[in-house]
């Protein structure tokens, strides 16, 4: 199995050596086994399409796997040309340091529920960074060092619930063409806004509470709802991610044993999609006999327990 991993990747890529190899390999089953997504995804540039460009990370789970957060550390060894990184992973708290070394980055998202701090790197070692979104976080502030991201276009602060205000060095990112403030709890938008002359845009979520946007932006200022409903569209995209990660499992090793919580998200699947996943995934033998076995050991050891179907 470890074979066929690395000539995987050894076909993306003829020029990976043996460490890499083994480097990627070895984590693709921590993929598997931990429910986290992880790729990689290579160039289309004809000089060099196997590079590998970007790297996105996506994963929300209650145990904390320390090689993963080793896994995320050593990236910038491994591909230092990397333009796009994309990490929302829970046990993470800042970027590490080692990803000061990707100078050709030009696209950043980052968060979890344990962010908590944005590394001063961030604005100085990321020179043609002009995408910068920030997703769910305990962040309190944005650095003033934030005016230092010279060619940042996009900017997105999404479900930071401890964010209430916005630097004024913000007015003086000068190619700013959109600025999204998603489920935040921001009271005031800076009056140094409308110094960002190439501002376009400006996505902010509807607050009864919101004490003051700068008058000259209003024809910028888009409004959006923010309601239990949209709450329950994204629990619903969440369990849906989580039921297909389950399903992978299955597919990649038919010998993988259900957890519990595993099992009552398949049991309870509701929607039109996860019935057709289960019906496509239930043809495969194996797979089959996995969730029949898995489904009977549930209901024996489980007797007292109120089963939703």
């Amino acid at each position: 199995m470890h074979k066929s991993k690395r000539k995987y990747f050894q076909e993306k890529n003829p020029e990976l050596n043996e460490s890499t190899l083994d480097y990627l390999a070895d984590f693709y089953d921590i993929w598997i086994q931990s429910g986290v997504d992880i790729r990689f995804t290579f160039s289309n540039h004809p000089e060099n399409p196997s590079e590998v460009v970007q790297f996105t990370i996506f994963g929300h789970h209650e145990i904390e796997n320390p090689k993963i957060l080793t896994f995320i550390q050593q990236i910038p060894h491994f591909f230092p040309n990397l333009t796009n990184i994309h990490i929302v992973y829970d046990f993470l708290s800042e970027l590490p340091i080692s990803y000061q070394k990707l100078h050709r980055l030009d696209a950043l998202i980052i968060g979890g529920d344990r962010f908590s701090k944005l590394s001063d790197f961030i604005f100085t070692a990321f020179p043609k960074l002009e995408t910068f979104i920030l997703n769910r976080s305990s962040l309190c502030n944005i650095p003033n060092d934030i005016c230092r991201l010279k060619k940042l276009t996009y900017l997105e602060i999404q479900d930071l619930p401890n964010l209430f205000f916005l630097p004024n060095s913000i007015g003086k990112l000068l190619h700013l063409e959109e600025l999204r403030l998603i489920d935040n709890n921001i009271l005031r938008l800076p009056d140094t806004l409308v110094q960002c002359s190439s501002l376009r845009k400006i996505y902010l979520t509807q607050r009864e509470d919101i004490l003051y946007f700068p008058p000259k932006i209003k024809d910028k200022l888009h409004l959006l709802t923010s309601d239990i409903n949209r709450w329950k569209v994204y629990e619903s995209l969440r369990q849906e991610e989580k039921f297909t990660t389950i399903l992978q499992k299955l597919m990649v090793n038919p010998e993988y044993i259900l957890s519990y919580k595993e099992t009552r998200i398949l049991m309870n699947s509701k929607t039109p999609n996860q019935r057709n996943l289960l019906e496509q995934y239930g043809n495969h033998p194996q797979i089959q006999h996995i969730l029949i076995k898995t489904l009977d050991d549930f209901i024996v050891n489980n007797a007292d327990s109120k089963i939703i179907l």
